[in-house]
């Protein structure tokens, strides 16, 4: 490496000579000495977000029909179109909405489903479809009974459960 760089600089000092006077010559002296250690770091990058779409499917809805009262399993199935793996750590309840315009003003006016947070830390590889995620969910729909509340607006209605990945 030394002989490299002693003859990188005379060339470089002989066509600067060159090119300032035209005439003499040109000279250069390189030494290179030294000693010394190093270190280094780097910070690691950050997460970032990428579209994975759940799927939910109600476990066995004639044996356990959704129903004020009732608590039902959900299976949860990620998509994730992404070309690389993406890790679903938890999902957590939103809310629950309907397409139906009464039962949708009842669940605006009366909160009534709820969900504990589940936590699945699961990953989903990258181009994989409907990926099940363990464990499932427990959707709660709360009766309302004090003060009463009709909830017949919601039954047989669609109903969309809204939740969220971090």
């Amino acid at each position: 490496m030394k002989r490299f760089m002693t003859k990188k600089v005379v060339t470089i000092s002989l066509v600067a000579g060159l090119l300032v006077g035209g005439t003499g010559v040109a000279f250069a002296i390189l030494t290179l000495t030294g000693s010394g250690t190093g270190s280094g770091g780097t910070t690691a990058g950050t997460g970032g977000t990428a579209p994975v779409t759940l799927s939910v499917t109600f476990e066995n809805p004639t044996a356990n029909p959704l129903v004020p009262g009732a608590t039902v399993p959900v299976d949860f199935d990620a998509t994730n179109p992404n070309p690389n793996p993406v890790t679903i750590t938890t999902i957590s309840f939103v809310s629950v909405t309907s397409t139906n315009a009464l039962c949708e003003s009842l669940l605006s006016n009366y909160p009534q489903f709820s969900m504990a947070q589940v936590k699945t830390n699961t990953t989903v590889p990258a181009g994989v479809k409907d990926e099940g995620l363990v464990p499932s969910g427990a959707l709660v729909w709360a009766d309302l009974t004090s003060p009463p509340v009709d909830q017949t607006a919601c039954l047989g209605q669609p109903l969309v459960l809204n939740v969220t990945t971090p």
